[in-house]
């Protein structure tokens, strides 16, 4: 968790008030100190617990349209993330496409489940530009509020076969006839 510009400027409120306090000699300064100071605990205390519910309650999937594709050919992602419960926060949940891809803007692989809601899904599609087997990595759920921030990754990581792009119909040869059967042979026959 962490905390945002607003949450400090909060924190320099109540720090203020606690030092003019003091410097002052006004204790009614120091009550609105820990007011403001027990409001950003009270804050910091509901947003963890819509936090863990999150983690605890949040479902989320990537799948791959095909497990086996060509360098250059597009695919369908598809981002699924679903909640037992709503929640009391917005939160984002973007897909992490397979490394080496080319794909949309992060915008379009990225899916809001606001207040309220349960469900979100998006489809796009990804263009593998790497041969080899890839892994996709966890989604990256998002969690913002206005005093703070949470990141972390969760979900499915389907992997991805990537296959270099192969000539097709070679023809080796003229007409069917085979060439000649070494390479070290000379034009007179021998070899050297």
């Amino acid at each position: 968790m962490d905390a945002t510009r607003h949450y400090w400027g909060q924190a320099a409120v109540a720090g203020l008030l606690a030092g003019g306090a003091i410097l002052l000699g006004r204790p009614l300064l120091l009550v609105g100190a820990a007011g403001v100071g027990a409001w950003l605990l009270v804050r910091q205390a509901w947003y963890a617990r819509q936090v863990s519910r999150i983690e605890d309650d949040l479902t989320v999937k990537q799948s791959l349209g095909r497990e086996i594709v060509t360098i250059g050919e597009e695919i369908v992602m598809t981002l699924e993330a679903s909640l037992d419960q709503p929640v009391s926060v917005d939160f984002t949940v973007d897909a992490a496409p397979p490394v080496g891809s080319s794909g949309p803007a992060t915008d379009q692989y990225r899916i809001t489940i606001p207040t309220g809601e349960r469900t979100a899904s998006t489809t796009f599609l990804v263009q593998p530009e790497v041969a080899g087997r890839q892994q996709v990595n966890g989604a990256t759920v998002t969690i913002e509020s206005e005093l703070f921030t949470s990141t972390y990754q969760t979900g499915s990581t389907p992997s991805l076969v990537v296959q270099p792009r192969r000539p097709r119909n070679i023809h080796v040869g003229s007409g069917g006839t085979q060439i000649a059967s070494s390479f070290v042979e000379s034009v007179s026959g021998s070899r050297s």
